[in-house]
């Protein structure tokens, strides 16, 4: 049973999958952290006259993506601080430096707006110029208390990211990534060769109970966005709930 909102979208977000999906190298920058190690992947980025923005996936590679980031500093929300200042610092934000097609970006506004097991998911903003609005690519690089990726060779190719994300709707954007990711995980489930007829029936079954309770928790919401504010962690953890049941299935090696 597909969850409300996917068949709709699956035309329009045909294209962004498909470059979802090329190769890139870059996307994944080791870095350091007090905790452990963490990825930096750039989801997508949105330009409208002087204004840009980005969302960012930052992932503690030493954890399962369905384990909970324990002890960390940095706090979600907006950030207070400038973050352009010393990445060294040791505070409530990460820090970042930002170059937009060969231009130093000086002022940056991030928002830690969801963390979900392993990742931290972060919205920044920053002014540009119409001379970066013709560029094809970013630099960032993030950290805090002195621990940070230091691969000055990463680059992002914005032609890869999907065009999609609204920096208004950071909730809708990603809990349609999550969304999408249920979708496919189920259907691929249930099209395994060899699965056994009750496996499919108590899989069928235990996604009708959770879409009743999920629209039951979100039902009420007053706007597309707290609705998606409300249903993206329950939808994440519905993912890692069939990740882990098609590793207990033998479909799967582990949760990726």
């Amino acid at each position: 049973m597909l969850t409300p909102g996917f068949l709709q979208r699956a035309a329009r977000r045909a294209a962004a999958t498909l470059a979802l999906a090329l190769p890139l190298a870059t996307a994944f920058m080791p870095c350091a952290r007090a905790e452990g190690l963490f990825n930096l992947d750039l989801l997508d980025m949105w330009r409208q006259g002087d204004e840009a923005a980005a969302m960012l996936a930052i992932m503690e590679v030493d954890l399962n993506e369905s384990d909970t980031i324990e002890g960390s500093s940095i706090k979600l929300g907006q950030c207070p601080l400038p973050n352009t200042e010393d990445i060294n610092r040791d505070g409530p934000c990460y820090a970042f430096t930002l170059t937009d097609s060969h231009l130093q970006v000086s002022d940056i506004q991030s928002n830690v707006v969801a963390r979900l097991g392993n990742t931290d998911y972060v919205l920044l903003r920053w002014r540009t110029s119409g001379e970066a609005n013709d560029g094809h690519f970013v630099y960032i690089k993030t950290g805090y208390n002195g621990l940070y990726n230091g691969n000055a060779d990463s680059l992002y190719d914005l032609s890869r990211l999907p065009g999609v994300m609204n920096p208004d709707a950071p909730y809708q954007f990603l809990h349609e990534r999550y969304d999408d990711q249920l979708n496919l995980l189920y259907r691929k489930t249930l099209d395994a060769p060899g699965l056994a007829p009750d496996r499919v029936r108590g899989l069928r079954d235990s996604q009708r109970k959770w879409l009743k309770g999920a629209n039951a928790l979100c039902g009420a919401a007053a706007d597309p966005e707290s609705h998606a504010g409300c249903l993206l962690p329950l939808t994440a953890k519905r993912v890692w709930e069939i990740k882990r049941m098609r590793i207990d299935w033998g479909l799967a090696r582990d949760l990726s």
